[in-house]
C-alpha cells in the first residue's frame, strides 16, 4: 500500500464547513480505496459534493491532494483544519513554509491500517452489500 498526504473534509450533514484533516492514508492495491484515519474511503460518490464515502457508516468526503496555495476548503467553507502530527513536517516541505498557518491544529490521528470489517464489506455478494449502503441525498 502506498502512502500519501490527502485533505479530507466531511460532507454529511455539512456544506463546506465540516470537519477537515491533513494527514496521511494508505492507497489500496486499486487505489478506489484509501485507508485513513480508522476509515476505508471508497471512491465514487456524487462527485458534485464529495468524491469518497466511508465503507462503514456511509458518510461522503471530499478528499482531494493537499494544496501548496493553503486553499484546501472551498471558498465558502470555514473552521479550524486538524493536521495529523506526523504530517506535519511533509506538510510544510510541501507548502513551503517554516511553520504552520493559522487555521490548522495538529492531533493524532487514528492508524490508517485496514480493518478486517472493510474486507469483510466490501466482500458481500452485490444484493446484501446495496441493502447495506446508504446512498447519498
Amino acid at each position: 500500500m502506498s502512502e500519501k498526504l490527502i485533505y479530507a473534509e466531511l460532507m454529511t450533514g455539512y456544506f463546506h464547513n465540516g470537519p477537515a484533516w491533513i494527514g496521511f492514508a494508505k492507497s489500496s492495491k486499486s487505489g478506489k480505496t484509501l485507508y485513513f484515519n480508522g476509515m476505508a474511503l471508497k471512491r465514487g460518490a456524487d462527485g458534485y459534493r464529495a468524491n469518497y464515502w466511508d465503507l462503514l457508516s456511509g458518510n461522503a468526503y471530499w478528499v482531494s491532494g493537499v494544496k501548496k496555495r493553503g486553499t484546501n476548503r472551498h471558498t465558502f467553507g470555514n473552521g479550524t483544519i486538524i493536521i495529523e502530527k506526523r504530517a506535519v513536517a511533509a506538510f510544510l516541505k510541501h507548502v513551503n513554509l517554516a511553520d504552520l498557518p493559522k487555521g490548522l491544529s495538529v492531533e493524532t490521528l487514528l492508524p490508517a491500517a485496514p480493518q478486517p470489517e472493510f474486507h469483510k464489506r466490501e466482500n458481500l455478494p452485490l444484493e446484501q452489500w446495496l441493502g447495506q449502503r446508504r446512498f447519498l441525498s
